[in-house]
């Protein structure tokens, strides 16, 4: 009996020593239990696709704005067949109806019952700025332009209290890059400044062709399209053969504090992949409620101006729809 307690002892001791890592490892091993330690997902969510929304088997039609709703109906614009429509869904996906307009393909936002048009008009090989209003959304009116070339594929927002505008500089031979103006009332407009450039991490064949951006309550968000220059740095002119990522354009993201201070997220990774066969994405979002909907102008042929002459028939822009939660986008900054 005696020798009995002592043991008991000995082994109460032996665990009162033990640590209690080492007391469950022992109850572990007795169990045979194995445990596994299961990863993290980190990656960032993407928008959904949600199909081609619009296209023709005979021309190019692409939408080229962001969307506005109101009454229930989604309000875009579009090009079909060379003229600028005014489309409409009760959707945004299908059942568009067209209506002519004598807008120029450039920015359109809906302020206040009115609409505004940004646009473009060449002059001597350089691209000035146009702007019109419109009372019903088809007929616009010319009410200011401005006398120093400004270039193309502007994205023009209402802030609450300014309009600001971010376009390409059109001025030769400089890499495109993206400007920054602001205006009170849509006529008068301070003059472009610089505020987003390929840098080294880009390297030499990357530049900046437009820049969609929505305000949001956690700053600007910008759709940055970047075109793919020749392997060589030849630009738009280049006659093929072409290997296979020269002449292409793809959509990153960019946030801003002020829309002017610019910052590359995503580790600069492509936002929306191309699919099988594209070449071309352009595109253009706006936050409607809790979802932010980008629409895209895709083609299969190269961005070239042989290309645009020549390898058109099959390979005509089309437009199709992602979406992403607010609350998804916001976990990119």
């Amino acid at each position: 009996m005696k020798t009995l307690i002592i043991i008991l002892m000995l082994f109460s001791a032996h665990l009162q020593s033990q640590t209690m890592e080492e007391r469950m490892q022992r109850v572990e091993d007795s169990l045979n239990i194995v445990w596994t330690v299961e990863p993290i997902d980190t990656a960032l969510p993407k928008p959904v696709y949600e199909g081609i929304v619009m296209q023709s088997s005979n021309s190019d039609q692409f939408i080229f704005n962001p969307a506005y709703t109101n009454g229930g109906i989604w309000d875009l614009y579009c090009v079909k067949a060379g003229r600028v429509y005014l489309a409409q869904s009760p959707n945004g996906l299908n059942a568009w109806t067209y209506t002519l307009t004598n807008a120029s393909a450039g920015s359109i936002l809906n302020n206040a019952g009115k609409n505004y048009l940004s646009y473009q008009q060449w002059y001597s090989g350089l691209a000035y700025s146009r702007f019109a209003i419109s009372l019903d959304k088809i007929s616009f009116q010319d009410v200011s332009s401005l006398r120093y070339p400004t270039g193309e594929d502007r994205n023009v927002i209402w802030t609450g209290s300014k309009y600001i505008s971010l376009g390409r500089p059109e001025i030769p031979p400089a890499k495109r890059t993206i400007m920054y103006q602001e205006s009170q009332d849509f006529r008068s407009w301070t003059l472009p400044v610089t505020v987003l450039i390929p840098d080294a991490q880009d390297g030499p064949s990357k530049q900046f062709y437009h820049l969609s951006v929505i305000q949001t309550d956690r700053g600007y968000f910008g759709l940055l399209n970047i075109y793919r220059t020749g392997n060589r740095g030849q630009d738009t002119e280049q006659e093929p053969p072409y290997t296979s990522e020269e002449h292409t354009t793809q959509l990153q993201l960019v946030w801003s504090a002020d829309a002017k201070n610019w910052i590359r997220l995503n580790d600069r990774k492509t936002f929306i992949e191309r699919k099988s066969g594209i070449e071309q994405m352009f595109g253009w979002w706006s936050q409607l409620g809790e979802y932010v909907y980008v629409y895209t102008c895709e083609s299969a042929r190269k961005h070239t101006t042989w290309a645009n002459t020549y390898d058109k028939a099959g390979k005509y822009y089309f437009s199709s729809r992602y979406k992403i939660l607010l609350t998804d986008l916001y976990k990119y900054h």
